[in-house]
């Protein structure tokens, strides 16, 4: 197996296009409300406050709902597939066997006003772009590296193709958002939604679930990582079970088409043992909720690697990717604010990994037709 496996459908243009719109976004992300002093006639200072931070999450989100919403129809395995499911939404019927309720009811809706799919694609992106600025003004700050957000559309252009994957986690990426938040019944509430998008995204509730675990104070570190453990294995065995059931199922071809590839899961694998040690380095208390859900996340994909490595369900690694990237972006900055000496060399390192990784995973991706990005001009 090589490192990188240039398919037939590679385009360097496409990468490109997401490298720079990665650095835009990561040189408008973390800019804060700056002050305007004047001087007037009697030399007194007069200062206004102006919105140049808000007005940078303003492009941010144009930026996502450009590329998004002027993708061509060629762009994406899946694309075409979507569109017609939404043009073939006359009438509105819910079955066990067909799509999610909340995405039969999307397509149905939208397909009553209009037939133009260039619409259908905009609302999307208003949708998808929302969720993923919003996520970027919750968490991204001083503290936290924004290099890392060069990366940001390796997981953007994966649901600009799956189209109701990428509405039902805009709902997610907004659950993560309100569990920074404390709260516990809002990230409940916009899992299931996101769930009769996307079935297989009712796994956030699992990830819920640890995150308040491992932010339980009154339990020691090491009783944490002991009981994960055990709950490693339990996993293991529900996989095994699970790939009996689903052999049976529509489903079954993810399970028989697929072979395990632990290659193709290093980087979760890394974040996962980078989440462990900083789990035991720093106590997930309020003052480090912002990063405990990076931390947690990145714990709670080592269960979530069993699923995909036993019954090919790869989406559901993708599906913490932006909190992965959180994870990285706040382990850099502890790491230059200890050796601020050597923030030079780290800088040029990260670079340097972000290009390995965006070639990395994009080469993986151009075997699938419909990987190059084509305007709808």
């Amino acid at each position: 197996m090589r490192l990188f496996e240039f398919g037939k459908y590679w385009s360097t243009a496409t990468f490109i296009l997401y490298i720079a719109a990665g650095i835009i976004i990561s040189f408008l992300a973390c800019k804060k409300n700056k002050r305007l002093c004047l001087i007037d006639c009697n030399k007194n200072k007069l200062c206004s406050q102006t919105n140049t931070g808000k007005i940078n999450y303003v492009l941010i989100f144009l930026i996502f709902f450009l590329i998004y919403a002027a993708k061509d129809l060629a762009f994406g395995a899946d694309t075409e597939y979507y569109v017609n499911a939404f043009l073939n939404s006359t009438s509105l019927v819910f079955s066990v066997d067909g799509w999610e309720p909340l995405f039969v009811l999307y397509n149905y809706l939208i397909r009553q006003i209009t037939d133009n799919y260039v619409i259908y694609f905009s609302i999307s992106a208003l949708i998808v772009s929302y969720g993923y600025t919003y996520f970027i003004k919750t968490f991204w700050d001083k503290n936290c590296d924004r290099l890392f957000l060069i990366l940001i559309f390796l997981d953007f252009s994966y649901y600009m193709n799956i189209i109701r994957s990428g509405i039902g986690m805009a709902f997610i990426l907004l659950s993560f958002c309100q569990i920074k938040k404390g709260k516990i019944l809002k990230p409940i509430i916009f899992t299931i939604i996101g769930t009769l998008f996307q079935y297989t995204l009712i796994v956030n509730l699992g990830f819920i679930a640890v995150h308040y675990f491992l932010n339980y104070d009154k339990m020691s570190v090491q009783k944490k990582v002991r009981i994960l453990l055990y709950l490693f294995f339990l996993f293991i065995i529900l996989s095994v079970l699970a790939k009996g059931l689903l052999l049976r199922t529509r489903y079954a071809h993810y399970i028989t088409d697929s072979a395990p590839n632990i290659l193709g899961y290093w980087a979760p694998i890394l974040s996962g043992i980078a989440a462990i040690i900083e789990l035991k380095r720093m106590k997930l208390s309020n003052t480090n909720r912002k990063f405990g859900v990076a931390i947690s996340s990145s714990v709670y994909t080592i269960f979530l690697l069993e699923f995909a490595m036993i019954l090919g369900a790869y989406r559901l690694i993708n599906y913490y990717f932006m909190p992965r990237l959180l994870l990285w972006g706040f382990v850099s900055k502890q790491k230059e604010k200890r050796f601020p000496k050597d923030a030079l060399l780290e800088k040029a390192l990260i670079v340097c990994a972000i290009i390995f990784y965006a070639l990395f995973t994009l080469s993986r991706r151009s075997s699938d037709i419909g990987f190059g990005y084509i305007f709808n001009f």
